[in-house]
C-alpha cells in the first residue's frame, strides 16, 4: 500500500515544525531532501507518544511491540492513542516511495536556491508506472449489478495489501500495486463483463545468486 492523506499531512507538518520560517516553495524542496535521506524505519513523529495505562488503548511502540517493530515506514499520528498511519506500506512500496523522494530532490535541486517553472512541471509529470515493469498481475472485479460491484471492489481493494505481502514472501519477487483501479468501459469491445474494475500490480524479479 501507499500513503494516505493523513500520512502526507504529518510528513509536511514535520517539515514545517523543523523549519517554521520557510516559504511554501522552500518547504516542498526541503520535504524531498529530508525524506530522501530519512533512515526508515525511524518513525516520523510530531510529538512524543503517551501511553495512558488507565485508558487501556493500544499505543504504537516500535521498540516494545513486536508487531510495530515490523513496520516499514512508521508515520505516527499525534493524538492519543498514537497509531501508525502507514501500516500497509510494504518493502517494495517503500522502495518506490524512496525512489520518488530522491527523484523529487534531484528535480528541485537549484544552485541559486530558486526553483524554475520548468522544474515544478517536471516534478508533477505523470507516472510511468506501466512502462517501468516488465510484468503485471491483473485483478478483475466483476459483479451482476452496481450495488454488488461497489461492495466487491472495496473488499478486494482491502485485501490487495495482503496479496502483495504474500507475493513478496517469495525470494526474488518485488510487487508494486498501482494506487488506483480502472473502470473497464462498458461500450468497449471485450470479452470482459460490463461491470468490471481492474487492479494492476507491477512485478520485478530480482536476480538470485545460487548458494553453495
Amino acid at each position: 500500500g501507499y500513503l494516505g492523506g493523513v500520512s502526507w499531512t504529518i510528513l509536511v507538518a514535520k517539515i514545517c515544525q523543523l523549519m517554521p520560517t520557510l516559504p511554501a516553495g522552500s518547504i516542498v524542496e526541503r520535504f524531498f531532501f529530508i525524506y530522501s535521506i530519512w533512515k526508515w524505519p525511524q518513525a516520523v513523529k510530531l510529538v512524543e507518544t503517551q501511553d495512558l495505562k488507565w485508558a487501556g488503548l493500544p499505543v504504537w511502540d516500535g521498540q516494545l511491540n513486536p508487531r510495530d517493530s515490523k513496520d516499514q515506514m512508521p508515520i505516527i499520528t499525534p493524538a492519543y492513542p498514537a497509531l501508525n498511519s502507514t501500516h500497509n506500506v510494504s518493502a517494495s512500496t517503500l522502495k518506490l516511495v524512496n525512489a520518488e523522494m530522491k527523484r523529487g530532490r534531484e528535480v528541485l535541486n537549484a544552485d541559486d536556491g530558486l526553483v524554475t517553472e520548468e522544474q515544478w512541471l517536471k516534478l508533477f509529470e505523470p507516472s510511468d508506472f506501466f512502462l517501468t515493469f516488465p510484468r503485471f498481475v491483473q485483478i478483475r472485479c466483476t459483479a451482476a449489478n452496481e450495488q454488488d460491484q461497489v461492495i466487491w471492489v472495496r473488499w478486494v481493494e482491502s485485501k490487495i495489501r495482503h496479496f502483495v505481502q504474500s507475493l513478496e514472501a517469495n525470494p526474488g519477487i518485488e510487487a508494486y500495486p498501482f494506487p488506483e483501479h480502472f473502470t473497464h468501459p462498458p461500450s468497449a469491445p471485450s470479452s470482459l463483463p460490463s461491470l468490471c474494475e481492474l487492479f494492476f500490480i507491477g512485478l520485478q524479479f530480482t536476480d538470485l545468486q545460487p548458494s553453495f
